[in-house]
């Protein structure tokens, strides 16, 4: 696959995760996150899942921006 296609692609699903980004973090936390850190920090569950879903959104602006590097920009490596 070449480097143009595999930006193409990032690009397509990190737009996808951002526009349902909110969902799918809501999905993972209240399957496989939310029992342990509920019980061991339930003072802290509301900040533990803010700064979880802030994160999980960081690394879809971060494939995005991957993406349209490896889409738009000149590798010098080639």
């Amino acid at each position: 696959m070449n480097k143009k296609k595999l930006g193409k692609i990032l690009v397509i699903i990190s737009i996808m995760l951002l526009l349902t980004g909110w969902y799918f973090n809501h999905f993972i936390w209240g399957i496989i996150l939310y029992l342990p850190f509920n019980m061991l920090f339930s003072e802290l569950f509301n900040e533990i899942y803010l700064s979880y879903c802030l994160s999980m959104m960081l690394i879809y602006f971060l494939m995005g921006y991957l993406g349209i590097k490896l889409w738009l920009g000149e590798n010098k490596l080639d």
